[in-house]
């Protein structure tokens, strides 16, 4: 089969075997483009890239046929057959400055070891977990690089498997509203952890949450004494009362400070902000770039509401969720937020949730607002 998404053609299977394409994943590559873009500028030059599990290639070959900031495209997949196909569409797209490897992708990173081989941007986009890609992806890409990593396996990490979780990536969540925030926000540690044992750290840049993807960008930093410990901490949930708590690692609770009450427990996980203001503006000055023209107005919204949810507490609360506590029609998302604001609290939306909201108000505050709403 032969597809067409922006510049790129794609074949996506050779000698009767099909490679995997992810037509819902599209968003996420022309949301890719214009990171590309923004990295290259940042960086006033063409910067080297790998997508390190590329399948057909299509990332990679949009990366550089879109962003005009490629210098070489670095492509590598396990399957002989996916090089193959790789090879073909590059040839096809007429992308001239490639090198393809049909290799592990741990041992594609681990070549990378030495700092005249390291890359600007790696890709880390597997199907499923990744999560035994992470360390070596730390030490593959140059310091102040950028390292992006997709994760579609979200039942561990929304809580439907805790242990799962723990086991892969060193954070138990727990099932609640906010389970995709959590979930990006658990990656987010198991990267700070495999930096802290480079004596690396990393600063989030941009977070993105779409068609049941978790992707994270995060420029990797040197130096062992930044690392952002404060940063890093444990979520609770009255089981009772449903307030939301955060406290640093190193300072737990054990019960709800309101009710007395059994809490549940998620964490460790980052409680740091998950984006970077001045790196959003500059994606939103690529957006041009990205030639699917139905993801341009998409990438714009994403950016206006994640520069707008960044400095807000690490979790958030479901409108339509508490109104079916409450047993009540559902207010508006705009009209809850407008009431939060004329009392004093901050309240914005999120991406994560279209029916979300991000605020510094109690739980409690926010029903008693949802109920009069609703009353009105």
């Amino acid at each position: 089969m032969i597809i067409k998404e922006g510049r790129a053609i794609i074949r996506t299977s050779i000698d009767q075997r099909e490679i995997f394409y992810n037509p819902r994943g599209r968003f996420t590559r022309s949301l890719g483009v214009a990171v590309v873009a923004a990295e290259s500028s940042i960086k006033r030059r063409k910067i080297d890239v790998a997508d390190v599990l590329a399948a057909t290639g299509v990332r990679g070959i949009r990366y550089y046929l879109e962003s005009d900031s490629v210098n070489v495209i670095f492509l590598n997949d396990i399957s002989k057959s996916a090089y193959k196909l790789i090879r073909e569409n590059l040839r096809v797209n007429r992308v001239e400055r490639a090198e393809i490897s049909c290799l592990d992708a741990n041992l594609f990173l681990a070549q990378r070891f030495r700092e005249k081989d390291k890359l600007d941007f790696i890709d880390i986009d597997p199907y499923g977990s990744p999560a035994p890609f992470i360390d070596l992806a730390v030490s593959a890409v140059k310091v102040d690089g950028l390292l992006a990593i997709t994760s579609t396996d979200l039942a561990p990490l929304c809580g439907i498997y805790p242990w799962a979780s723990f086991r892969k990536y060193g954070g138990k969540p727990f099932k609640d509203e906010f389970c995709h925030e959590m979930a990006a926000r658990i990656l987010i540690f198991a990267l700070q952890q495999a930096c802290g044992r480079r004596e690396r750290f990393a600063e989030t840049v941009l977070t993105c949450y779409s068609e049941h993807y978790l992707r994270i960008y995060a420029r990797i930093r040197r130096g062992k004494k930044k690392f952002p410990k404060e940063d890093i901490g444990v979520m609770y949930r009255c089981l009772k009362c449903l307030e939301i708590f955060v406290r640093r690692i190193d300072n737990p609770l054990e019960k709800c400070p309101l009710c007395g009450s059994r809490l549940n427990v998620a964490g460790p996980l980052w409680i740091g902000n998950i984006h970077r203001k001045e790196f959003l503006e500059q994606v939103g000055k690529f957006v041009e770039r990205v030639y699917e023209i139905k993801d341009r107005d998409r990438i714009r919204s994403f950016v206006k509401v994640a520069i707008s949810e960044n400095d807000y507490p690490p979790y958030h609360f479901d409108i339509s969720r508490a109104s079916k506590r409450l047993k009540i029609s559902s207010p508006s998302v705009n009209s809850v937020i407008e009431k939060l604001r004329s009392i004093g609290f901050r309240a914005t939306r999120t991406h994560f949730n279209p029916t979300g909201i991000k605020t510094n108000a109690p739980y409690n505050e926010l029903l008693k607002i949802i109920r009069e709403l609703s009353i009105a």
